[in-house]
């Protein structure tokens, strides 16, 4: 239903995944911003119906943070995930709900959703040594992104040749490809 994504598009297929699980909505009713940066919030609420939804869990949830009012759109996602322990927030009491994703944080937090919440045993890794920006992603990263690429979560065509692009940041086109490959090859 969304005028900015074309059958032509390479994140159609992504993007129709997303939209069908009920994983992402538009950012309006006939638009859905794949060239728009992921934030924290955003991810959280994936998080959340990627889970199936969980509404025992959410009513549960007892984590708060000073950024995250009450009245916000995203405060019972946030609340859900930092419960679930996929999130710790970004330090003194506060989540950082706008703060915008890179590739690399965006598979760290997608490797704690399947681990830490999921209790999913993921032992495989790539050799990632080799990609010409390696030296430039987060060290505290670097186990995600093997990891990710290993299982096909991650695809280095969206940084270009031979390279991961960790710090670049993720739109909304190329982590519902993440969510959908993690569908497909995790879940």
């Amino acid at each position: 239903p969304f005028y900015d994504v074309s059958m032509d598009d390479w994140y159609y297929d992504a993007v129709a995944y997303v939209y069908d699980a009920g994983i992402f909505t538009g950012t309006a009713d006939t638009q859905f911003s794949p060239h728009l940066t992921m934030d924290r919030s955003m991810l959280m609420t994936g998080f959340y119906r990627l889970a199936g939804s969980p509404q025992r869990e959410m009513d549960q949830a007892t984590a708060t943070f000073t950024d995250v009012p009450e009245s916000a759109w995203y405060y019972k996602f946030v609340r859900w995930a930092a419960t679930q322990e996929i999130t710790a927030g970004i330090g003194d009491n506060k989540f950082g709900p706008a703060v915008q994703l890179t590739r690399e944080q965006v598979v760290t937090l997608l490797y704690s959703f399947a681990t830490r919440y999921m209790g999913r045993t993921l032992d495989g890794r790539a050799d990632v040594t080799g990609y010409s920006d390696y030296d430039k992603s987060s060290e505290w990263a670097r186990d995600a992104l093997s990891w990710a690429v290993h299982y096909g979560v991650l695809d280095e065509s969206w940084a270009g040749e031979n390279t991961l692009g960790g710090h670049q940041y993720a739109d909304r086109a190329e982590v519902s490809a993440m969510l959908a490959a993690f569908a497909e090859k995790i879940l």
